[in-house]
């Protein structure tokens, strides 16, 4: 003591003590008296602060407790204090945790214990010293169960421990939240001495492991505690972390322990995770476990594709890594397999996986023969069995598709494509023969006629193809009777039909000779026969479509509504007038035109074409034709059908008196402007008969005239409109002669818009010329410039000027120069009436104000004085 007693303060302070050893002032003095000395003795203070806390603890836990944590924060922070053993085993264990058991309960004690326990737990952590870290480990949760504040106390501990395992394991996860599970803090002695509190022997380790092995098994146990009280929530965290740890054991035991006890564990648990175990296993050379294992995932339902993908990969490699080749390959096969496989399986999936056994099955041949084992046997076997899973590739995925939607006609298509191509020449002709007439037979057995996924005319190509594959073997035969079941199949669209009819009469023709012709009519007079009231049945049919009605009436009903058949028939007789007499031939047809007008199947074309045959020698009748065919289709179609009619009616004039085709012109036209069609060419026809028939020249131009006037009101098209202007210029030009040009042009001037006047502009002032009126052609002019800026009239300037300078005088030319120039300087484009005018153009003066503009007279309706 004398070597600790230095001076007279020394001896005061040590009196004080004597008459009160429990006054934590005096204590605080002497050790601050002691901190401030020139010549600071640290085994002296330390020597203070052990006599202050033996003699506190004494009368009072909680001032003891106090003094500690001051001792504690003077080791650590003031003088770098490193002896951990001193302060962990001889101060902590041996004396302050002696004093604090055997002290009275308080809320304040366990407060300053706690802080004390986290003060010295940093610094442990800081210096990475494992083995006092599971010391206080041990003591702080020993000592803080039970207490009413241990959740949050362990919570704490916790999330400082687990940042320390974090930076053990070199991990770069971040988990924001650190929890415990507050069901599981409350644990009696019992379940204390069931978690084991860290293995004992953990600072006993071999001197032979290393650092980094030793670091992961201390990790791996205090993950272990922690999952006890982990919350579910962060479960899957921490057992990822704990994979990290290397410690496969315990990695097995946690997570059969958290994470496999569910049934439906599969959709809960990410593939990260199984993964791991897997690896746990087979660390732990558990191989029937983990095959186990890899079968249970496999046949539970997966989260997506690419975890199917990975498991699957992973099970080939434990297959090969332990020389298990016929069990990896009876395990591809039950993969591919599609017995077992629900009809959503993934084609994508399906042949990424194909691929990949293709891919390990060659890879397995190249080391058996780099091997050059001495068993021939194994590597045929080997070599076989890839050959068969290289040959079959394509059809196992049709396979797939098929199994997906048997009634996609385009699948069993491929699949008839894929054997007839026979890439890999392992079927002879008559193995693809059999092959082929099996799938077909497959195929229309399979597919539903009822079912939605069918597209209209898709089933009838299996149908067609089937037929066609026995026809082009010359098995006529089989393929008729192929034909006759497959129009009995209750199909339910009409396209299919049509297309299995077609196609049946079509090979008929083709063996050629006029018994085939016949038999071929035979056939389409069967499938076009009606009885009963067609009309009737057919809105029948479409009110069972449209509402979706079931039964479902066959297509079958209404295949005498078929144009497309009705047609081929037509042409088909039609073409085998060598078959008949000619009076049976025209009467043939005649019946055949009439029944389709009758079935209403008719198209303005049939009912032209009628016409057109009937004009050969029934030209009236003809004529009846077209009235018929006008009175049943809408406006649109009629323009098309009178245009033929009056057409025909031209060629045969002299059977009809003129008046008579005046009407007919007269009522077409009629019938076109009060449904607003656009007609000119009837006005062209009504124009040309006038001229050319009854050398009505004014009447023809007047004609042409009134269906210009027609086609402004509709808004035809300006080229439309161009060309009858042309047309009416051109007529009256070559008919009426040049003095009746002049109203014409004035008319034609005054309707056009300004952005098409120009031409005509020039061309009166070029008659106006021919008629030696200098004036007005210069008049003409003068109104035309006004209509578009200069800059857009070239063509009009251009003209006045060669004018000026061949009929005119210098100061006219001078005044037409001035005109330009005033017009440059003053027009500008109203772009809103642009818009508004379609093509018309509107100008006016830029002096002008905008109330003026509206009431400015648009210059298209300006009267020309001359």
């Amino acid at each position: 003591m004398d070597n600790f007693i230095k001076d007279d303060d020394d001896i005061a302070y040590e009196y004080e003590l004597q008459k009160d050893p429990n006054n934590r002032l005096t204590w605080e003095r002497y050790i601050n008296k002691k901190k401030n000395e020139s010549d600071i003795d640290k085994t002296n203070i330390i020597w203070l602060y052990e006599r202050c806390c033996l003699q506190l603890s004494e009368t009072d836990i909680i001032e003891c407790l106090n003094i500690y944590s001051v001792f504690f924060n003077y080791l650590i922070l003031e003088i770098d204090f490193k002896d951990c053993k001193y302060l962990v085993e001889n101060l902590f264990i041996n004396k302050l945790l002696k004093y604090y058991k055997n002290s009275k309960y308080s809320k304040k004690k366990i407060i300053v214990f706690e802080k004390i326990c986290f003060e010295l737990l940093n610094f442990c952590i800081s210096r990475n010293e494992i083995q006092y870290i599971h010391i206080l480990v041990n003591e702080f949760l020993k000592s803080t169960i039970g207490n009413n504040n241990s959740i949050e106390s362990h919570r704490k501990l916790w999330t400082l421990l687990l940042e320390y395992i974090k930076l053990i394991l070199n991990s770069d996860d971040r988990q924001e939240i650190i929890d415990i599970d507050n069901g599981n803090v409350t644990l009696n002695n019992e379940e204390v001495a069931i978690i084991g509190i860290l293995r004992d022997n953990i600072g006993n380790h071999d001197h032979e492991e290393t650092k980094e092995v030793y670091s992961n098994l201390f990790a791996s146990d205090l993950i272990e505690r922690y999952l006890i009280v982990c919350p579910k929530s962060n479960l899957n965290y921490i057992l990822e972390l704990l994979f990290k740890t290397n410690d496969y054991p315990k990695i097995k035991s946690a997570y059969e322990k958290y994470l496999l006890i569910d049934k439906n564990f599969n959709k809960k648990i990410p593939l990260k995770l199984k993964l791991n175990y897997l690896l746990s296993l087979e660390k732990c050379n558990l191989v029937e476990s983990y095959e186990k294992y890899i079968l249970q995932l496999l046949n539970s339902e997966l989260d997506s594709e690419n975890e199917e993908f990975t498991i699957i990969t992973i099970f080939c490699k434990f297959f090969i890594k332990h020389k298990k080749i016929e069990q990896l390959n009876s395990f591809i096969n039950d993969t591919l397999s599609l017995e077992n496989k629900p009809k959503t399986a993934s084609p994508n999936l399906y042949v990424k996986l194909y691929d990949y056994f293709i891919n390990v099955e060659k890879n397995i041949i190249d080391i058996y023969i780099e091997q050059q084992l001495e068993n021939r046997s194994l590597i045929t076997n080997q070599l076989n069995f890839f050959k068969q899973l290289l040959y079959s590739k394509d059809l196992k995925i049709n396979d797939l598709k098929i199994a997906k939607n048997e009634n996609q006609v385009i699948n069993w298509l491929e699949r008839l494509n894929i054997v007839d191509s026979n890439k890999y020449k392992i079927y002879s002709d008559q193995q693809i023969v059999l092959k082929k007439a099996e799938i077909y037979n497959e195929a229309i057995v399979r597919i539903d006629p009822a079912s939605s996924s069918l597209l209209p005319g898709s089933f009838s190509k299996i149908w067609i193809s089937y037929a066609t594959f026995y026809w082009d073997l010359k098995q006529y035969d089989t393929a008729k009777e192929l034909y006759e079941r497959s129009v009995k199949v209750p199909f339910k669209y009409l396209q299919d039909l049509e297309a299995i009819w077609l196609s049946w009469v079509k090979h008929i023709i083709s063996l050629k000779g006029n018994e085939n012709m016949k038999a071929a009519i035979k056939i389409l007079e069967s499938a076009l026969s009606t009885s009963g009231n067609p009309e009737a049945v057919y809105e029948n049919f479409m009110k069972n479509y449209k509402l979706n009605l079931k039964p479902r009436i066959p297509a079958q009903a209404i295949l005498f509504s078929s144009k497309k058949l009705w047609n081929y028939y037509l042409d088909l007789v039609e073409s085998s007038n060598n078959l008949y007499s000619d009076a049976a031939y025209v009467e043939k047809i005649m019946s055949i035109y009439e029944k389709m007008i009758e079935l209403k199947v008719a198209t303005p074309i049939n009912f032209i074409s009628y016409a057109e045959f009937l004009s050969r020698d029934k030209i009236l009748a003809a004529f009846q034709i077209y009235e018929r065919a006008i009175a049943i289709f809408p406006p649109t179609t009629k323009y098309l059908i009178w245009t033929a009619y009056l057409t025909k009616t031209l060629e045969n004039k002299s059977l009809l008196s003129t008046e008579h085709i005046r009407e007919l012109f007269a009522e077409s036209i009629r019938m076109m402007n009060e449904n607003s069609i656009e007609c000119s060419t009837l006005y062209t026809m009504f124009s040309d008969f006038e001229e050319i028939e009854n050398k009505m020249y004014t009447r023809s131009v007047n004609i042409l005239i009134e269906g210009i006037l027609q086609s402004v009101k509709k808004k035809t098209k300006i080229n439309t409109i161009l060309k009858l202007w042309d047309l009416v210029i051109m007529k009256t030009k070559s008919l009426l002669g040049l003095i009746h040009l002049r109203p014409i042009y004035e008319q034609c001037i005054q309707l056009l818009p300004n952005s098409v006047v120009t031409k005509y502009i020039i061309d009166f002032s070029k008659l106006e010329l021919q008629l030696t009126e200098v004036v007005r052609a210069r008049q003409i002019l003068h109104f035309g410039s006004q209509l578009l800026p200069p800059a857009k009239n070239t063509e009009l300037w251009n003209f006045w000027e060669e004018m000026e300078i061949k009929y005119g005088t210098k100061e006219k030319y001078k005044d037409m120069l001035k005109l330009k120039k005033k017009l440059e300087e003053e027009m500008f484009t109203d772009t809103a009436a642009v818009t508004k005018a379609e093509g018309r153009i509107e100008f006016v003066a830029s002096s002008t104000s905008k109330d003026d503009v509206e009431r400015v007279i648009n210059p298209d309706e300006l009267e020309l004085d001359l």
